[in-house]
């Protein structure tokens, strides 16, 4: 089945050095679980240099990357599937650069990748208990991750 890898990466903190709001990620977190059926989120620091012989500036970031698997059972075709979400995608980050006042955001779009969930545990279904304590802990690990 083939599938894209769609990324994008924000700052942590608005023009007036605020911190995203944690409302602001989850909103913009469902938006992508809803559309993909998953989204991972990480911080990560961005480097670079407006002029040769300037110095280095680097920012911290925000990364959200989804899956898309193209749908193969269905009447769309995989080209229009991607067209879809890669059209959706660049009104969200027009949106996400509009919200946070930034000339622009970063999207990479991955066109010719392959993923895969690999490994001997995993399981078809999650038993309700299990399924608790990740998000609880998911929560956990997305709360402090916003309060920096």
């Amino acid at each position: 089945m083939p599938e894209r890898s769609f990324r994008i990466i924000f700052p942590r903190y608005d023009n007036s050095a605020q911190p995203i709001k944690a409302e602001y990620l989850e909103e913009l977190a469902n938006q992508l679980v809803d559309r993909f059926g998953g989204v991972t989120m990480w911080e990560s620091i961005g480097c670079f240099r407006p002029e040769p012989e300037e110095p280095l500036l680097c920012d911290e970031n925000y990364v959200m990357e989804s899956v898309m698997q193209v749908q193969v059972e269905t009447k769309t075709t995989a080209w229009k599937q991607v067209d879809d979400a890669t059209e959706w995608m660049q009104k969200l980050s027009d949106r996400v650069a509009k919200d946070l006042g930034q000339d622009s955001i970063f999207v990479s779009i991955e066109t010719d990748s392959r993923t895969e969930f690999r490994g001997d545990s995993l399981r078809l279904t999650a038993s309700p208990e299990f399924v608790a304590l990740r998000a609880k802990k998911a929560k956990r690990i997305f709360t402090k991750m916003t309060e920096k």
